[in-house]
């Protein structure tokens, strides 16, 4: 099932990628927000 359709299935979803899917040129949140969907990007907390 592809993450668009994951999302538009009105249920809360946590959708993780790697690292390497956020960055550069066409990256997944651009793709995606391109699409008119609402995304946020969570952050890990970081290491003491």
């Amino acid at each position: 099932m592809g993450i668009k359709k994951l999302i538009l299935q009105k249920k809360p979803t946590l959708i993780l990628v790697g690292s390497g899917h956020l960055v550069g040129k066409e990256n997944l949140i651009e793709l995606l927000q391109g699409e008119s969907l609402s995304l946020q990007r969570l952050a890990t907390a970081p290491k003491p």
